[in-house]
């Protein structure tokens, strides 16, 4: 057995303690559910070996030996726990997860209810924080799909609790919110542009947080930064058709805007604005020498001429 650096000595105790404070016994001895009885026994003793208190004496690692011999005892316990069917039984109906791989734990996750999934904190589910957030995430990810935003805006709140400064979780966040419509328009879009903000710090180019800018922008009224991030949505993803139709839409918006603008005089007056008649007034003079103009016809084919006076 190749020995560990003090280095590597010190990042094992602290891993195995890790798993300790959560009671996990599978992980301190580093196996699984799976994991026949053979294996578990030798896992043991490999792992005794390592962190027998008299090696850390030998080692002279004074700041370590208390925990040396904590985890030592507690390793023996774990083995005793796991070979016994029955200690083993009654350890699992306490501990459902522990031992469990992450796909038995999506698995396990997936028959909870939202509310069931969003009350339970990193511990409880037996995993460390990243491999948490991801099963939120996922959650979050369909609870989106299916329209539920406020249920998505939560999962993704507890994926960012173990993954602050993933990308991916940031721009689930951002459109999250944005599409919460249960949330005042302000608080909607100032929290919606700091996720969205941060996943484009992380990710410049990404089509998809892009667009949710652009739409964030025209609703807050900038049209040139809503054009900006539309056309790197498209300039990225060629055939993101929904960036396309707001592209559309916002060329639409500002032709019609400018003609507006064109019709009216600088006077305030429209173009559009009806002539006035130049009709003459009824009853008007007429000039010296000038014969009157005839009335229109009031018969049809001209037929009042036949009983007009000679």
């Amino acid at each position: 057995m190749v020995e560990d650096t003090d280095d590597e000595f010190r990042a094992l105790l602290t891993k195995k303690k890790e798993a300790l404070d959560k009671e996990d016994l599978f992980a301190l001895l580093g196996v699984n559910t799976q994991t026949s009885k053979a294996d578990i026994a030798k896992a043991y003793f490999d792992l005794a070996k390592r962190i027998h208190p008299d090696r850390v004496s030998k080692r002279g690692l004074k700041d370590v030996a208390e925990l040396s011999t904590r985890l030592f005892g507690s390793v023996s316990e774990a083995h005793s726990v796991l070979l016994d069917p029955k200690r083993r039984e009654d350890y699992m109906r306490r501990k459902p997860l522990a031992g469990a791989t992450t796909a038995d734990i999506q698995v396990h996750m997936a028959t909870q209810s939202t509310q069931e999934l969003l009350r339970k904190n990193f511990d409880e589910m037996g995993l460390g924080a990243k491999e948490a957030a991801k099963i939120f995430f996922h959650k979050s990810e369909s609870l989106f799909k299916k329209g539920a935003y406020l249920e998505a805006e939560q999962a993704m709140q507890k994926a960012l609790e173990g993954d602050p400064d993933n990308v991916r979780y940031h721009l689930a966040m951002g459109k999250a919110v944005y599409h919460n419509t249960q949330l005042a328009d302000g608080k909607r879009l100032a929290t919606a542009r700091q996720h969205l903000e941060k996943a484009l710090a992380g990710e410049a180019d990404n089509p998809e947080t892009n667009y949710y800018m652009a739409r964030l922008w025209r609703e807050s009224g900038d049209q040139d930064k809503c054009r900006d991030h539309l056309m790197k949505a498209i300039a990225k993803r060629p055939n993101f058709i929904e960036a396309k139709r707001e592209l559309r839409l916002l060329d639409m918006r500002v032709q019609s805007a400018k003609d507006s603008v064109a019709t009216i005089r600088p006077g305030g007056d429209s173009k559009s604005a009806a002539k006035p008649s130049t009709a003459k007034p009824s009853g008007a003079r007429v000039k010296p020498g000038a014969k009157p103009e005839p009335e229109p016809s009031r018969w049809p084919f001209g037929l009042d001429r036949l009983f007009r006076k000679k």
